[in-house]
């Protein structure tokens, strides 16, 4: 019995020497090597027991960091222990030491990832919210640039192409009356210099037989022209026309004509006589044994 509780006591002794032992190990190899801090995190102190993550908005991409940086413009740091910044998408920017990117404002736009600005609209485009490239503005559309949505050509004005910076005026011959609608072509009678908004009818004494005129044409000798006409009209019997005249006139008392485009009248012959102007007195008159006989032709 003295014998068994002898070596049970020894026993007990050598255990506990041999866990010393492992403490005094365990003790000497942690002192002898410290962790480094991992990527994304950092330690600022001394006698540290654990690293810390990078906040939002910073990252780190080595290990045993005593600091964070801040995230680098392009890039975007959207977790905390960020340790590889994510790029920017196309149509998105960062100026630096954000957790997300930001979409490009109206009116701006990038063209590729990692952007850390926005590049204005050129002109000729259009840039909505959050666009990687502009769209080109529309025939009858016009952008100087910057802009999210294209303008309407003003009135009397009007793009030819596609990507205009400005509008040009409306044509020669044609009227441009609506924002942004295609000019349309002046009608017989009506005239355009250009630039209008509606075509002008031909003025009196004038005259336009073709559409899209841009100009009207005198009206001739023997021929009536009213605003806004698209033939000449020849003056008939018993009326007349120099030129350039709205309404033929009739011959004067003691003259008379019978054919139809007159650019003058003829006397009356002796013996015969045109009491008064009027288109129901054609030819002259003559009172002879109490009968009214028409004339020959001067």
């Amino acid at each position: 019995m003295h014998r068994l509780r002898a070596w049970v006591l020894h026993q007990s002794y050598v255990a506990r020497v041999l866990y010393g032992l492992v403490l005094i190990t365990l003790a000497e190899n942690g002192a002898r090597s410290c962790t480094p801090a991992r990527a994304g995190y950092y330690v600022s102190t001394i006698k540290a027991t654990f690293d810390t993550a990078c906040p939002i908005g910073q990252y780190t991409s080595t290990t045993a960091s005593t600091s964070c940086n801040p995230c680098p413009a392009g890039y975007s740091c959207g977790s905390t222990g960020t340790s590889s910044p994510q790029s920017c998408q196309s149509g998105y920017y960062s100026p630096g030491g954000l957790a997300s990117c930001i979409f490009c404002p109206s009116g701006s736009y990038t063209a590729s990832s990692g952007a850390s600005f926005c590049t204005s609209c050129p002109a000729g485009y259009k840039c909505s919210q959050e666009t990687s490239n502009g769209q080109q503005c529309s025939v009858g559309y016009y952008s100087s640039g910057g802009l999210a949505a294209c303008l309407k050509c003003p009135l009397g004005t009007w793009s030819f192409s596609p990507g205009a910076a400005s509008c040009d005026g409306c044509p020669p011959g044609y009227s441009c009356p609506t924002n942004g609608n295609a000019p349309q072509k002046c009608n017989q009678g009506y005239f355009s210099p250009g630039g209008m908004t509606s075509c002008i009818q031909c003025p009196t004494g004038t005259y336009s037989t073709i559409q899209g005129g841009t100009s009207c044409t005198g009206c001739p000798a023997g021929h009536e022209c009213p605003t806004g006409a698209n033939n000449p009209q020849a003056c008939s019997p018993g009326r007349y026309s120099t030129g350039v005249l709205q309404q033929c006139i009739y011959c004067p008392a003691g003259t008379f004509n019978n054919i139809q485009g007159a650019t003058g009248c003829c006397d009356c012959p002796p013996g015969w006589f045109n009491a008064r102007s009027s288109w129901k007195h054609k030819l002259p008159t003559l009172l002879k044994s109490g009968s009214l006989l028409w004339a020959r032709e001067c």
